[in-house]
């Protein structure tokens, strides 16, 4: 749902903290399920937590701090063909010192279906390390969750019951990369949360050469495409790519809930050519095309006729710049909750640097209620030779 808007927070954390060398490190034992607290009394001191975890199942890894803390893990396993071993390198990060609440997936251990049920019931081992980077005490309380992915597929809704005890639940998508998507989930009640996240191709692309690592290979974590946070009856839903044309969808849900998965499709616009967006918490976003080949630029016009504002973002597809291109907000749809209402009719103009073919996403407020949103969309080029 905030997918640009965290894009932006993750490039204002890559810089990183530079560190002295890591003190002592204290150990222990835990289960899963089992909530832990604890205190990490200055920069760099670390405690490891070590469990036994299904093969065949993901681990979600729940935890907050009352500043900043972040992780690494190793995980074991044992298979027929040997032991293998991955070490999960620390989070990349910067910044001031605040409250954090964290999720971590470690995605199940991929088995060929060949294999004995025996052995897929074995165990792995992970070693799950937190760590202080700045100086002072953080509390924290961290809480691990084995959970079987459920594959679903485009196009319907399931409904969710979440268990008691496991307030994490995670979906297996197939898809590629290149394709579009989003996922949609409410708490269907008059005063229930609705959340949705996305992926767009390209944005999903620069996370990954952001985060600098290849999922596709060991040793690497999944990569947050995107993740919206809510209320206490649905946390949060997040959109991780795990490799191998495969998400994970993970929901942090305590109350019954309906979801959503949907893949998207462009609509190519001509130049002159209007064309209207119909929006919703249920179709939060729309993507559109235009080819721009031979110009100088492009300028959408943009007006919101029903609802109280929009984002869109306006970049040529095959040269994305760091900061997505150029953005604006229609009426309350900026992703600041303290920034003024702006008008509902704005203008928004992209330069042409490669083949021309430029992207437009039009999404629904950051910040809105179960209210419809359609916006007018009619864009104009500037010839190179002018």
């Amino acid at each position: 749902m905030r997918l640009l808007w965290l894009c932006l927070m993750v490039l204002a954390l890559t810089g990183g903290w530079l560190l002295p060398p890591a003190i002592a490190q204290d150990t222990a034992v835990i289960d899963l399920n089992e909530t832990i607290t604890g205190t990490l009394l200055d920069i760099n001191e670390e405690i490891t937590y070590t469990f036994a975890a299904p093969l065949a199942e993901d681990i979600v890894v729940l935890y907050e701090g009352t500043g900043v803390v972040r992780d690494r893990y190793t995980v074991t396993t044992v298979t027929p063909g040997g032991t293998v071993t991955e070490e999960i390198p620390l989070q990349p990060g910067g910044g001031g010192d605040t409250p954090v609440s964290r999720q971590t997936l470690i995605p199940a251990f991929t088995l060929p279906q060949t294999l004995d049920d025996p052995i897929r019931e074995q165990t792995r081992t992970i070693e799950f390390t937190l760590q202080r980077p700045i100086p002072g005490p953080a509390d924290y309380t961290l809480t691990a969750h084995a959970v079987a992915p459920q594959r679903v597929a485009g196009g319907g809704a399931i409904r969710v019951e979440p268990a008691a005890n496991v307030p994490v639940q995670v979906f297996t998508v197939d898809v590629d990369l290149t394709q579009p998507f989003f996922v949609q989930v409410e708490v269907p009640d008059v005063n229930g949360t609705t959340l949705w996240a996305a992926s767009i191709p390209e944005q999903a692309a620069l996370l990954a050469r952001i985060h600098a690592n290849d999922v596709d290979t060991p040793g690497s974590r999944p990569i947050v495409i995107d993740s919206a946070t809510g209320g206490d009856d649905l946390r949060g839903v997040f959109v991780y790519y795990v490799g191998a044309s495969q998400f994970r969808i993970v929901v942090e849900a305590t109350s019954p809930y309906r979801m959503a998965y949907n893949v998207l499709a462009y609509r190519v616009l001509s130049p002159g050519e209007s064309q209207t967006l119909m929006l919703s918490y249920q179709v939060p976003v729309r993507l559109l095309r235009l080819n721009a080949a031979g110009a100088n630029d492009v300028t959408l016009n943009l007006r919101v006729t029903d609802g109280s504002g929009a984002f869109v973002s306006l970049y040529e597809a095959d040269s994305i710049p760091a900061s997505y291109g150029e953005r604006t907000a229609l009426g309350n749809g900026s992703p600041n909750p303290n920034a003024r209402v702006a008008e509902l009719a704005t203008t928004l103009t992209a330069p042409v640097v490669a083949d021309g073919e430029m992207a437009v996403v039009v999404q629904v407020p950051f910040f809105f209620e179960r209210s419809a949103v359609t916006v007018d969309v009619e864009w104009t080029d500037v010839p190179a030779d002018r």
